[in-house]
């Protein structure tokens, strides 16, 4: 809140400045553009904030059941993410193209995304919820507890927050599987099976660690992808192994590898950047079982991915168009 208030006290002076700066150094503007979104989330998140303490206190002074609160507090969520979707797109330029043909009308889901920065957290808020209705339940890192709306309400949710790396592994894949308790017709569960940022250093180390660990056939089969990281099947197993009845969505997307660091942002490498986006769906009756089916089917549907992102990276970029806004 104290930055809000500083940023909304020093723009009037800060950002005729930051203008001509980007004047000077960048004709596309890519500080005054950061500096503007920044400025919306701070909003967002005091907004957000405020309107948490809000609904608790609806909750005890209307004696709302924990049903209804919950309900408050997706909708909240959901106004949250759309916003900072919507004025990121109107910011920087974005051009938005989903191709959600092969997704049908989703159901009951478990749903698999590629994973390049902060910002393609919030394309299922708009392939899979704000499309379709779709009440997502979160597996996200725990690194975004210092976000105060994803702390307050990510926490009243039945969310997921996991640690990087290996450790607790075998606590980590239990929370994830407590995701499918009591999955509603209407709801998902939703997480990034790469684990972390694509990067292609990263994806060496990936590799890498696969072939010191001695999971040859696995790292012959993934050692293709070059526009995916290899996907950490443990917690993506785990799932789909105790999936009660629930389709596999994939969510393949490119456009935002320049959202990867903030210094990127900064130099403009989102600016303008034509977001393309893909989702499929397969139901639950296609899904094979056993873990070795399983393994296979899985790497067979994350190969799809990988190509996808292949493809449209070999795209010449499209002449300027109007802003989607989703």
């Amino acid at each position: 809140m104290l930055a809000w208030l500083i940023g909304l006290v020093l723009a009037p002076v800060v950002l005729p400045l930051v203008v001509l700066f980007d004047l000077v150094t960048n004709r596309r503007f890519p500080v005054t553009r950061t500096l503007a979104m920044f400025l919306v989330y701070a909003t967002a998140e005091v907004a957000g904030v405020i309107a948490s303490f809000g609904l608790w206190l609806r909750k005890i002074l209307f004696r709302r059941s924990q049903e209804q609160f919950l309900d408050d507090n997706y909708r909240l969520q959901h106004w949250w993410g759309m916003t900072l979707y919507r004025w990121a797109v109107r910011l920087f330029s974005l051009q938005v193209e989903i191709d959600d043909t092969a997704l049908g009308e989703p159901r009951q889901s478990i749903v698999f995304v590629r994973h390049v920065c902060v910002f393609d957290n919030l394309v299922p808020f708009v392939v899979i919820t704000d499309r379709y209705g779709i009440r997502m339940r979160w597996a996200i890192n725990r690194f975004l507890l210092r976000d105060p709306c994803l702390d307050i309400v990510g926490n009243r949710l039945p969310n997921v927050f996991v640690r990087n790396g290996r450790n607790d592994g075998a606590r980590q894949v239990a929370n994830l599987v407590g995701l499918l308790d009591g999955l509603g017709p209407q709801e998902g569960v939703q997480m990034f099976p790469e684990g972390a940022f694509f990067h292609p250093a990263r994806r060496e180390r990936a590799l890498e660690r696969l072939q010191q660990r001695g999971e040859h056939l696995l790292y012959e089969r993934v050692k293709q992808f070059r526009g995916t990281l290899p996907p950490r099947l443990g917690g993506t197993l785990g799932l789909l192994e105790s999936n009660p009845g629930a389709d596999a969505i994939f969510i393949a997307h490119t456009g935002l590898e320049g959202a990867g660091s903030y210094r990127a942002i900064l130099r403009g490498a989102l600016v303008g950047s034509h977001v393309r986006v893909r989702a499929w769906r397969v139901p639950f009756a296609e899904i094979p079982t056993g873990r070795e089916q399983l393994t296979q089917w899985f790497l067979g549907q994350w190969e799809e991915v990988d190509r996808f992102v292949q493809e449209q990276e070999a795209v010449p970029a499209a002449a300027p168009q109007p802003v989607a806004t989703g």
